[in-house]
C-alpha cells in the first residue's frame, strides 16, 4: 500500500471510529509503527486529524474516551514526549527538599522523576509504570499504594487505593488527566475508579498542579472528577485560548519571554 493510499484509508477509518490507536493501525494496515506514526504526523500537518496520546482523532468530531478504548500508559510512553519533558522541567521548581508529594499515574508525570532524585522527598503514588522508571539513585523515601491492580495503566486501583490516600497528606500533589475541556474548564478521566482517587488527592493536598499537553485539550472523557477552578496550577505546553486563566502557565510562553 502506497503512502497516499494507507492516509486515505486512516481517515477513512477515523471517520468510522472517531479515535483510533497506532497499534491498531499498524494491525488493519499491515504497516509498520514508524510508518503509521509518520502518516498520522503528516496528517495532522495537512490539518485533517489531531494527535492524540497513542493515536489519533478527526478534528471535526470531539473524541469522547472511557477505559475499554483509552491507549495504555507504555502506548502513551512515547507520545508527545518533549512536551512531556518541558512541562515536568518548568514544574519541578517547585519541589522543596523533604516535601511529600503525590506523583500521579501517567506517561507525562514519568519525567518529573529525574528531578526528584536529590530532593528526598515522601514519595506517594499508586503508579507500578512509575516505580519502573524512577532513578536508581532516589534518595527519598516512597510509598506505593495497594489495591487491585489495572494492567491497562500499570498501576492501583479501586477502594483499597482510596482508603489508603486517606492516610497522608501531601505539600504538593501532581496530577494528570485524559481529557480537558477549555471551554467549560471540565477535567476528565477515562475511568471512574481513577477518578475517584484523583477526587481524594485533590481533597488532601495543600497545593495541586495538573499536567496537560495541549493534545488533552480536544478530548472528553466519560468521567468528570475536578475542574480548572480546583487547581492552584495548570501547566500546559501551549493553551488553545488566546484568554487564559490566570492559573495556566505556557511552558512555550515561559521560553518566548525568556529569549
Amino acid at each position: 500500500m502506497i503512502i497516499e493510499e494507507r492516509q486515505i484509508r486512516i481517515l477513512q477509518i477515523l471517520k468510522e471510529k472517531q479515535f483510533i490507536s497506532v497499534n491498531e493501525l499498524v494491525e488493519q494496515l499491515h504497516a509498520s509503527r514508524s510508518s503509521i506514526i509518520r502518516d498520522l504526523n503528516a496528517l495532522e500537518k495537512q490539518g485533517r486529524l489531531t494527535r492524540q496520546r497513542g493515536g489519533a482523532s478527526l478534528l471535526s468530531s470531539e473524541a469522547i474516551i472511557h477505559g475499554m478504548i483509552e491507549p495504555t500508559v507504555f502506548e502513551k510512553e512515547s507520545v508527545n514526549v518533549k512536551k512531556k519533558q518541558d512541562i515536568c522541567a518548568w514544574v519541578a521548581q517547585k519541589i522543596q527538599k523533604g516535601q511529600c508529594i503525590y506523583v500521579d499515574s501517567g506517561s507525562t508525570t514519568r519525567y518529573l522523576l529525574p528531578y526528584l532524585v536529590d530532593k528526598q522527598v515522601t514519595l506517594v503514588t499508586p503508579s507500578v509504570f512509575l516505580l519502573r522508571n524512577l532513578p536508581d539513585d532516589f534518595q527519598g523515601e516512597v510509598f506505593l499504594l495497594g489495591g487491585r491492580f489495572d494492567a491497562r495503566y500499570d498501576m492501583s486501583t479501586g477502594p483499597l487505593s482510596q482508603q489508603m490516600l486517606k492516610q497522608f497528606r501531601f505539600d504538593i500533589s501532581f496530577m494528570t488527566a485524559n481529557g480537558l475541556n477549555a471551554d467549560n474548564h471540565e477535567i476528565y478521566s477515562a475511568d471512574f475508579g481513577l477518578g475517584s482517587i484523583k477526587a481524594e488527592v485533590l481533597k488532601r493536598s495543600q497545593q495541586s498542579i495538573l499536567l496537560v499537553d495541549d493534545s488533552k485539550f480536544s478530548i472528553s472523557a466519560i468521567c468528570q472528577w475536578a475542574t480548572m477552578e480546583d487547581f492552584d496550577l495548570i501547566v500546559t505546553n501551549v493553551y488553545p485560548k488566546k484568554k487564559k486563566p490566570k492559573n495556566v502557565m505556557e511552558t512555550e510562553g515561559e521560553k518566548n519571554e525568556n529569549n
